[in-house]
């Protein structure tokens, strides 16, 4: 699934390397890792964000080479770039004011990510929702290209690794990231150190901060619900940072009986930043897109205009409409370790075109033919391509299949059985993109048959 990639880098010399507002650890893993890789490979690379790097996370870059964006010293930085790849994000609205140089500039773009909501961004898009990570994304890559990581690379992916699944306690703590995570110890990381560095080396401003946050903690619907909510205020009268509130709407989580967990904040500039977290299968990704929002299914976030007084009550009538977790058991979202008997058997599949190109099951599911990811339902897309759909899908997130081996990935205009990337016009990958195999979508299962008859054919 890399080669798209891996000629996009081969191509390019000056690269420069961005991540999402607000930088978090898989954030800034991702970024750190990728560019030491690059390094290494001769390349050259300019790291700028729209937000600084968070303090607990400043060990990862101890030279300060990722910088806040500022137009007047970074615009000829970036111009003096040949391309650039955004990582652990799925629009250029969420990289901030460094996305808008970069739209400006058009510079040639790849993007490694793990959101759902992730349409495809820049020219070559590597999109794996079912990875645990971005940091393990790169990771992937860096193997892929028959290399190691370093101990300082190891590091950094480690940190993104860890801290995107929570340090290994949550849903995307799959199989694959215990064996990631133990090759990054086997290169010489320290998890010891690392926990330290990042959980236990917090400020006294935040620690009077989070007192100061979880006063204001309410429920809703039975217990259901739990939010807190942060003023400005809160932050002068603290001394705390901006940066500093990473990880407090995880400490509601420990609450029992809670399912949804919702944190409002008012930003310097007025707007109201809200972070959701879910426990169990409940979605609060397509209660955030309602907002304008986006993340993932347990995690997301949405930016509004204030006052925060008026945020907060849409949000929370939002959140009432979220089915309880006992009422999901039996939806077709999966969990744990499926069998092809649990799914349910489904209509011929249809093709409908003007669309983008989306591979999804047609029911029949044999051993090592299925693929590890989201099988996403029937929605508008770019027009210019064609896809495959099941018509009793109503939800755009119909299943995971954790049982599943590969992540599904999309070629172009057609459908592979190795992933899903944006090749170059001309690449190798576009050809292959192009092959009758791929040039309509079918089912995953017979695309995975014409791409194996095809590079046997080959």
């Amino acid at each position: 699934m890399w080669t798209a990639l891996i000629e996009f880098l081969q191509a390019h010399r000056r690269f420069l390397i961005t991540t999402h507002v607000h930088p978090d650890g898989d954030a800034l893993g991702a970024q750190i890792g990728l560019a030491r890789f690059l390094r290494a490979l001769g390349k050259q690379t300019v790291l700028v964000n729209s937000d600084p790097v968070p303090r607990i996370y400043r060990f990862l870059d101890a030279n300060g080479s990722v910088r806040p964006y500022q137009n007047e010293r970074d615009g000829p930085e970036l111009a003096a770039c040949d391309a650039a790849i955004v990582v652990d994000v799925a629009s250029l609205e969420r990289v901030g004011a460094v996305g808008e140089a970069l739209r400006a500039a058009g510079l040639p773009t790849a993007c490694i990510d793990h959101h759902v909501t992730n349409a495809g961004l820049g020219q070559v898009a590597v999109i794996v929702p079912t990875a645990s990570s971005s940091s393990s994304l790169v990771l992937d890559l860096i193997r892929a290209m028959g290399r190691q990581p370093d101990a300082a690379t190891a590091e950094a992916l480690y940190v993104g690794l860890a801290t995107d699944t929570g340090w290994f306690r949550y849903a995307n703590a799959t199989p694959q990231a215990f064996q990631d995570a133990a090759q990054l110890v086997a290169r010489g990381v320290s998890p010891t150190r690392i926990y330290e560095l990042v959980y236990e080396n917090l400020s006294w401003p935040r620690t009077h901060l989070l007192a100061r946050v979880l006063a204001t903690l309410q429920s809703e619907a039975d217990g259901r619900i739990a939010y807190v909510a942060i003023t400005r205020q809160m932050f002068h009268e603290t001394g705390a940072a901006d940066e500093e509130v990473e990880g407090f709407v995880d400490k509601l989580r420990e609450l029992g009986g809670v399912e949804i967990i919702l944190m409002f904040r008012e930003t310097p500039d007025g707007a109201i930043k809200v972070s959701l977290r879910a426990k169990h299968d409940l979605d609060v990704g397509s209660l955030a897109a309602r907002f304008g929002g986006g993340g993932h299914r347990r995690a997301a976030g949405i930016t509004l205009s204030g006052p925060l007084a008026q945020a907060i009550p849409p949000i929370l009538a939002a959140a009432r409409e979220l089915p309880r977790a006992e009422e999901t058991a039996g939806a077709p979202l999966l969990k744990g370790r499926a069998s092809p008997a649990d799914l349910p058997r489904a209509p011929p599949a249809q093709t409908v075109t003007n669309t983008r190109t989306e591979a999804l099951t047609g029911g029949q599911m044999q051993k090592g033919q299925g693929h590890r990811g989201w099988l996403l339902a029937p929605r508008v897309g770019t027009p210019g391509g064609t896809r495959t759909h099941d018509p009793r899908i109503k939800n755009p997130l119909l299943y995971r299949l954790s049982y599943r081996r590969k992540p599904i990935i999309r070629i172009g205009r057609g459908f592979s059985s190795e992933g899903w990337v944006q090749p170059r016009e001309g690449s190798a990958a576009a050809s292959t993109a192009a092959a009758p195999g791929n040039a309509t979508c079918r089912t995953s299962m017979e695309a995975s048959a014409n791409s194996s008859r095809a590079r046997g054919s080959g």
